[in-house]
């Protein structure tokens, strides 16, 4: 029989949150790609597990507040700190999107909204 771990299915949605507001990996370090693979995977873990990344407000500064404290508490490094559920963390998502109002979409195009509430524009779907 599978452990279920809510903390870290948590986790991984806090790493796609933060990729889509940020358009970035919250873990992921341009600047050593020159270094040797084995040096790039030692410091990537250890930003893992320290959760050692920058806050996203400072990789999009019109990030709402909110958004980016739902981000921070989904990659908490101490799992006790994440949320307890994803039932927990879609009710923060849906007051955050009540507080946002609903996304404006344009006219004559079909469109997907993803995740507007933590500051995700709108993604166009179509011609």
């Amino acid at each position: 029989m599978m452990t279920q771990r809510p903390a870290l299915a948590l986790f991984a949605v806090g790493v796609l949150l933060y990729q889509l507001a940020t358009g970035t990996h919250p873990f992921a370090r341009p600047d050593e790609a020159e270094l040797p693979v084995e040096e790039q995977q030692t410091r990537l873990f250890t930003r893992i597990t320290e959760a050692r990344y920058d806050p996203p407000r400072e990789r999009k500064a019109d990030l709402p507040d909110v958004g980016g404290r739902i981000i921070a508490r989904c990659l908490q490094a101490d799992a006790a700190k994440r949320y307890a559920s994803a039932v927990e963390l879609l009710r923060d998502l849906n007051l955050l999107q009540a507080e946002a109002g609903p996304p404006s979409l344009p006219e004559g195009r079909e469109a997907l909204a993803l995740l507007p509430a933590i500051g995700y524009p709108i993604v166009h779907i179509g011609k």
